[in-house]
């Protein structure tokens, strides 16, 4: 838990989910306290746990800034479907512009031949 439980922040996210009950320790500052300290003497090597791969996986998944961002433009971009629908429209209608254009410019560069 002390990989998990860095800063009160934490502490307030595990708390509000229902993982944790702070009316044990009291504020989110002494449970953040309590689980850095719990663990302190305790000699723990990752490469031989069970759970190697899903701390691989998470420490993977924290560096890459893909999913942050991706997540902070849905949030502030798409959030109602309405505007999803709208922007997946004037896409289709851009393409079509796209396409329009380069069949009007093909048909000036070559014209049909007349026999």
């Amino acid at each position: 838990m002390g990989c998990l439980i860095n800063s009160p922040k934490d502490a307030g996210y595990l708390r509000d989910d229902d993982i944790i009950e702070i009316t044990y320790f009291g504020t989110d500052k002494e449970v953040v306290k309590f689980f850095n300290e719990v663990g302190k003497d305790i000699e723990f090597d990752i490469s031989q746990s069970y759970l190697r791969n899903l701390f691989k996986d998470v420490n993977e998944y924290h560096r890459n800034n893909w999913h942050v961002t991706w997540a902070g433009f849905k949030y502030n971009y798409f959030d109602n479907p309405w505007t999803f629908i709208s922007a997946f429209a004037a896409f289709i209608f851009l393409s079509l512009t796209f396409i329009q254009a380069f069949f009007d410019v093909y048909g000036y560069v070559n014209p049909p031949q007349v026999e």
